[in-house]
């Protein structure tokens, strides 16, 4: 489910959008990688992501070019962020000549920002169904695509947004507002064979899967790949979970139910791995 708005331009003569109309004082943007990790501050082509830095959620979708913009945020969605759609269609129709569909139905601007009290309580009805989902078991845990990368709902976090579902905005935020490196699988090909690498790089924060699938992955063989800063770059290769398992445990810390963070390790700790 998402809130979708379409804005088109009206008239013979169309006006380009300039970006700063579409992110204000307020948004940055993106765009998603092969892994749906947002690459932050870059824009590929006319398709990108809105993000607000303050209260980090979904993420908005936008495609857009001097016809039109489309405008796609996933729901459920933060409070915060509705407001943010909410204040993007009110720049561009101030900027454009333009009608605006939503819901399927062409109307004005007055018509569609009467609609926000009724999409904050749809966007909490869907929180409540998601969790309840998950509570009843219909669905074990869920993939949540949010704005930097997907983060996993298992039945504590249903449990907690269920019951106080503001902490579902606050936790979005905290999940994704730090400084970390999201460890993404690279997949190479050798004959018949192939093989899922992670790289672990010496002193980065980063974030890992517990247990990777080979399946998910549709791969033969997981491996991880430790790069060692020391004037050029020294790589070392070993399978992923012989590694994992040398980690010190002190070093590691849940990120959430399929994967962990792990600190920045120096050289001492990662040749006592490679030993």
């Amino acid at each position: 489910m998402a809130l979708n708005v379409q804005i088109n331009q009206k008239g013979l003569l169309k006006k380009k959008l300039p970006i700063e109309i579409i992110l204000g004082d307020d948004l940055a943007c993106g765009y998603y990688d092969e892994a749906m990790i947002l690459v932050l501050d870059e824009i590929e082509d006319e398709n990108f992501v809105l993000y607000n830095p303050n209260h980090i959620g979904r993420g908005i979708s936008v495609d857009y070019n001097k016809n039109y913009i489309n405008l796609n945020l996933p729901s459920p969605a933060p409070v915060n962020e509705i407001k943010d759609l909410f204040d993007v269609v009110k720049r561009i129709v101030n900027y454009w000549n333009s009608e605006i569909v939503f819901d399927d139905k062409a109307m004005s601007l007055e018509e569609f920002l009467n609609n926000y009290d009724e999409v904050i309580s749809f966007n909490k009805d869907v929180l409540k169904e998601m969790c309840e989902k998950v509570l009843s078991n219909e669905d074990e845990e869920l993939t949540l695509y949010s704005a930097f990368w997907p983060l996993i709902i298992s039945k504590k976090e249903a449990l907690l947004f269920n019951k106080k579902p503001l902490e579902f905005d606050s936790w979005l935020h905290n999940k994704q507002n730090i400084d970390i490196y999201y460890a993404k699988a690279i997949l190479n090909k050798t004959g018949k064979k192939v093989t899922a690498t992670y790289v672990l790089t010496e002193s980065v924060r980063s974030i890992f899967p517990k247990n990777p699938d080979k399946k998910e992955l549709k791969c033969d063989r997981i491996q991880l790949v430790i790069c060692i800063n020391e004037g050029e770059n020294i790589y070392h290769v070993g399978d992923y979970n012989q590694i994992m398992s040398k980690i010190d445990k002190s070093k590691i810390t849940e990120y959430d139910s399929k994967h962990i963070i792990i600190e920045g390790l120096n050289r001492k700790e990662i040749d006592k791995l490679l030993s």
